[in-house]
């Protein structure tokens, strides 16, 4: 997650900003001052923690803290109506920390996030609503893993990422979530990086 100015691809970016009234909140701009301002104040009793995730289809999508629903997956076209909460998935306060997005061939967005009986697993946004792709792990252990270079990768509208030190995929579905090769049977695969180049 970055707090770094993220473009929509329509001419105006989204940032971080705080006026000294509503705390660190979304604000939109198009570099002039009179196309800068306050998109949402998110968390109205003070700063929402923003830190965005990525842009898919010219939506923002990034986790925030509303100050009742704890830190959570949210979206933003650049403005008030289209700035809102996905899914609280960590119920009350509790957190489910989003990371990491990845455009999927359905047009879906794929994320990783944990809740109170899950720890990192799959999930998957339309962009209205979120919902578990499957759970890779038992007993509240993580199913995905983090890499030096972050939580997924995306090429052609597949995701990969790391299960068990191995590589795997999905396209946003339970049946389309699997292994693409065990290369040490019975070790550790090791798989501790993952980059899509030509086409990611």
């Amino acid at each position: 997650p970055s707090a770094l100015p993220t473009f929509l691809g329509d001419g105006t970016f989204l940032y971080v900003g705080n006026d000294g009234i509503t705390g660190d909140e979304l604000w939109r701009s198009d570099g002039t001052a009179a196309g800068t301002a306050l998109v949402a104040d998110i968390n109205p009793t003070g700063s929402s923690s923003i830190a965005f995730l990525g842009v898919a289809d010219g939506i923002a999508y990034f986790r925030a803290n509303d100050g009742s629903t704890g830190i959570e997956l949210w979206r933003s076209d650049g403005t008030a109506a289209g700035t809102f909460l996905i899914e609280d998935l960590a119920p009350g306060s509790a957190h489910a920390q989003p990371w990491d997005i990845a455009l999927l061939a359905s047009g879906d967005v794929l994320f990783v996030a944990t809740t109170p009986t899950t720890g990192y697993e799959l999930f998957v946004t339309d962009g209205s609503t979120a919902s578990l792709v499957t759970e890779l792990g038992a007993g509240g252990v993580s199913g995905v893993q983090s890499t030096t270079r972050g939580w997924l990768a995306s090429l052609d509208g597949v995701a990969y990422f790391v299960s068990a030190d191995s590589l795997w995929q999905s396209d946003g579905t339970e049946v389309g979530t699997f292994q693409v090769v065990d290369v040490n049977p019975g070790g550790n695969d090791d798989v501790d990086a993952l980059d899509a180049v030509n086409g990611a």
